[in-house]
């Protein structure tokens, strides 16, 4: 299948994606205009929007890693009446954090109607693919999440299997857009894995208490396998979806008829990145809450009777809006601090909305690097440097009893295993995104002639 006909899969639209975004389809001045409303535009050379893009995501993603465990450990540690009482579950954080989505987003859409009258707000996607990226972000979300447990999937093989993404990515990207890697890139993604791997080995080997994240309990070798499965199986989707979000923000210069698409079709096709993720976490919220009932099942949920699930989740929702769960039984005075020394659920809260901003930049910053950079597979390996960049965080600062950070360093085994595999890993990062501009400049030439063969008005 060309790479120009539609995909009768996915189904692909005609060219051009933008949100109140323009880009010269001229390889030797590329630029990308930001319409920010009342006339003001902003100019970027491609390479600086491409390389600004890809430090966003990177330390977008680092704030999302870091802020998460802290914010699944106070769920489950909030203490109420000497005891630690649990405000949320696994499920609890992705329903949470898909709900907040959608406002978060909706709110940056009525902003820029405000500030840019012309700010579209129709998505051209089609509903099949803006459901499509829905649901497998929910699923991804789903068997990730549950499957990270520590006394389900050991920690020691948590960043290993994180990197079939790369490969599952490959995978999709060929089969749903018919395109390959050339052999160079092929090869920096290999060298992104074996530094990814070498920064792993201190959890794997237990090098310097690297390993201080493992499972705690028993559990059997069964159990940890199934459970390893289902986790490594959870980058499935996410791999077809930044494949289908490529497809969705980069269109082919010809429509399926092979016709070139006229000045005013092309604007009629525009894809706003804004709206995009709106539909996207629309469907990711609904998908989740119609899915509630995994929490209750055996083996994989957290519950055994939905009432437990209930209390849970109410529990929760009080605790994020500032209201601490009151039990009815406790012999220690409500008007004693020690009956509930956190009333306002302060601390889950606090990394709640942490956890929740890093996760929404993250995710707006991950589109756009699929959009004005090389695509799904240069997001999944710029991803891969997360994992090694938070082990350096964790380095340099520690987390007190009193949830706050204190600068701590430590130098040790660990850490250097952490730069050798980032010495491996940037490079090739950065080479991977160089030969992909270099390949872009050289194939531009051949499009542009095709487009002007067919007569653009």
């Amino acid at each position: 299948m060309d790479a120009n006909e539609e995909n009768p899969l996915l189904g692909v639209p005609s060219r051009r994606s933008d949100d109140g975004v323009t880009r010269s389809s001229n390889a030797s001045n590329k630029k990308v205009e930001f319409d920010i409303g009342r006339g003001v535009v902003l100019r970027f050379n491609s390479v600086t929007v491409n390389v600004s893009l890809t430090l966003l995501t990177a330390l977008t993603q680092v704030g999302m890693t870091i802020s998460l465990p802290m914010y699944a450990d106070s769920l489950g540690k909030h203490k109420v009446c000497g005891q630690d009482y649990s405000v949320g579950d696994p499920y609890f954080v992705l329903f949470f954090t898909a709900f907040w989505f959608i406002i978060f987003f909706g709110g940056l859409i009525l902003i820029g109607k405000l500030l840019n009258p012309n700010f579209p707000l129709q998505s051209t996607v089609s509903f099949r693919n803006r459901f499509l990226i829905g649901l497998l972000n929910a699923l991804n979300g789903i068997f990730v999440v549950f499957g990270s447990l520590p006394d389900r999937t050991p920690a020691f093989l948590q960043p290993i299997l994180s990197t079939t993404v790369i490969p599952f990515t490959v995978i999709a990207r060929y089969l749903l857009l018919r395109k390959m890697v050339s052999v160079p890139r092929l090869i920096c993604c290999l060298a992104v894995i074996v530094g990814l791997v070498i920064t792993a080995e201190p959890v794997i080997f237990n090098i310097d208490g690297g390993n201080e994240g493992g499972s705690t309990e028993k559990s059997s070798s069964v159990k940890k396998g199934i459970w390893s499965a289902v986790f490594a199986f959870g980058f499935v989707p996410l791999a077809v979806a930044n494949v289908v979000q490529e497809l969705a923000v980069k269109k082919d210069p010809k429509s399926a008829s092979g016709k070139s698409s006229t000045k005013a079709s092309k604007e009629k096709d525009d894809v706003n990145t804004l709206v995009l993720m709106l539909w996207i976490q629309i469907w990711t919220f609904t998908i989740l809450g119609i899915s509630f009932f995994i929490d209750f099942i055996p083996e994989f949920g957290m519950y055994e009777h939905p009432s437990e699930f209930g209390s849970m989740m109410s529990d929760g929702m009080s605790c994020m809006f500032g209201h601490g769960p009151s039990p009815g039984n406790c012999s220690i005075p409500i008007s004693d601090p020690l009956y509930n020394p956190d009333p306002h659920c302060s601390i889950p809260v606090g990394r709640c909305w942490l956890f929740i901003v890093f996760y929404c930049l993250a995710n707006l910053f991950s589109l756009m690097l699929i959009k004005y950079a090389d695509g799904a597979i240069y997001l999944v390996i710029v991803n891969a440097l997360v994992n090694p960049l938070s082990g350096i965080f964790w380095s340099l600062f520690a987390l007190h009893e009193d949830s706050s950070f204190h600068w701590q360093p430590v130098f040790n085994a660990a850490s250097v295993y952490v730069l050798m595999g980032l010495l491996i890993m940037v490079p090739a990062v950065t080479i991977y995104n160089y030969i992909g501009q270099v390949e872009a400049k050289k194939a531009t030439p051949r499009n542009s002639s095709s487009e002007e063969e067919g007569g653009v008005n």
